[in-house]
């Protein structure tokens, strides 16, 4: 199945546990918030994201941990950001910074 990433709702189906491992990065400022409302549709628990972050040797799009905690806003918790590292071929052994986050739904009211 392929699904469009900004569009999650389509799926039709909800998640006790959403793995994002470097797409968040990809996006603007903009897609991001899009993306965040399509992750509402799909999410009904945690949400883990794991992106590149800004520093020293950043992978592409790098994302300052503002910019990753900023498109969440009502409806989530950010419950962690830690640093980590990820490996690519575009890098020594040590890898580029990267954030992985925590984030969780908030129960609606519903």
């Amino acid at each position: 199945m392929t699904a469009d990433a900004l569009h999650l709702e389509r799926l039709g189906r909800r998640f006790d546990t959403v793995l994002d491992c470097g797409l968040f990065h990809a996006f603007d400022a903009d897609e991001r918030v899009a993306y965040v409302k399509s992750l509402e549709a799909v999410t009904k628990g945690t949400l883990y994201i794991l992106c590149f972050s800004d520093g020293e040797n950043a992978g592409p799009h790098p994302v300052k941990r503002e910019a990753l905690t900023k498109p969440f806003g009502a409806g989530w918790r950010v419950k962690a950001i830690v640093k980590e590292r990820v490996r690519t071929r575009f890098h020594d052994e040590e890898g580029a910074p990267a954030w992985f986050a925590t984030i969780e739904r908030e129960p609606s009211d519903e």
